[in-house]
């Protein structure tokens, strides 16, 4: 790569660590991250160090971390609620963005509300021309998708049906019902997204349960170009034991799994009829897509008009969900 590219991590707990990681090994460096508290800032500081060997500013204002860090692009991996704060006040400070998904959520708000803070997240992107973009990795592992299809089935024409299980530890186990929808619709969302460009759901279609540790959510897309799939999701909260987590197509299905290689280093697993394949770690290359943009060598994996759309699809469906007759027991 060129000239090491500098970048924050707003919100450095759990995924904005992983965020940290990837960039360091995309030759990027971070040069600071924002928390919540000195208390925090102390604790996330001491593991950033643990996992990178290097001592990273931490900072609990936003604009201090800015002006003192000079980052070219940050990750927002703040809690959902602050996502849009965030995102406006990194819009505003002229800097690239990586927003964790989904784009925004504030649980103390309308669904309506919701949706009009991400509109007002990208509005103000494409006003100050900003690139904002979402992570939802899943996304990166169509490429290796299509090329197995391909192989199996030959090219795939349209896809008429897509199927995702998608399961989580959630939360620290604690994930329930809307949570559960919350926490993990974005990333099948993502694939139908890219699946079904200009996608909208087809009136009537949506059947949504909410059940105690799993939501299931079937309804029919409908695509700009007019192709029509039937889409299937099943998510979950698994505190313990192996996750469930495949996707695709026209019956054809992968498994994914992300674990250590034998070197220590995690990567993603994906497997169809016995056999397994092993790829970078599907974070990993979005934050890579993410920093090649910001460069302007291509675009991000997910737009933030993308992002935004994931978002209108994820509300619209919860719109129409039910709470299982004595699921909340």
């Amino acid at each position: 790569m060129n000239e090491s590219l500098p970048v924050a991590i707003i919100g450095a707990g759990r995924i904005g660590r992983q965020h940290a990681k990837w960039y360091q090994a995309a030759g990027c460096r971070v040069v600071g991250f924002l928390g919540s508290s000195e208390e925090s800032v102390g604790r996330t500081q001491a593991a950033l160090h643990e996992m990178l060997g290097v001592t990273i500013p931490g900072y609990t204002d936003f604009e201090r971390l800015i002006s003192e860090t000079r980052p070219v692009a940050v990750s927002v991996c703040s809690p959902h609620a602050l996502h849009c704060q965030h995102v406006l006040q990194a819009v505003d400070a002229g800097v690239a963005i990586l927003c964790e998904k989904p784009l925004a959520w504030d649980e103390e708000k309308p669904l309506a509300e919701i949706l009009l803070d991400a509109r007002r997240m990208v509005a103000a992107a494409e006003k100050k021309q900003v690139l904002l973009a979402m992570n939802a990795q899943y996304v990166a592992g169509l490429p290796a998708y299509m090329e197995w299809y391909a192989q199996v089935r030959g090219p795939l024409d349209r896809p008429s049906r897509y199927e995702a299980v998608m399961q989580s530890r959630g939360r620290g186990g604690g994930a329930e019902y809307r949570d559960i929808w919350i926490d993990l619709g974005s990333h099948p969302l993502s694939l139908i997204v890219k699946w079904s460009p200009g996608v909208h759901i087809e009136p009537g279609s949506i059947h949504c349960v909410l059940r105690r540790k799993e939501v299931v959510a079937d309804f029919r897309c409908v695509a700009a170009n007019g192709n029509v799939c039937d889409c299937s999701i099943r998510l979950g909260n698994v505190p313990e034991g192996k996750l469930e987590r495949r996707f695709g197509v026209n019956g054809f299905l992968l498994d994914y799994e992300g674990r250590n290689n034998p070197e220590g280093v995690f990567h993603t697993y994906l497997s169809h009829g016995g056999e397994e394949r092993e790829y970078p770690d599907l974070l990993l290359m979005s934050i890579e897509a993410f920093v090649r943009a910001v460069r302007g060598e291509g675009e991000p994996l997910i737009s933030g008009a993308e992002g935004l759309r994931n978002l209108e699809l994820q509300v619209e469906i919860l719109e129409h969900a039910v709470v299982e007759q004595g699921a909340a027991d």
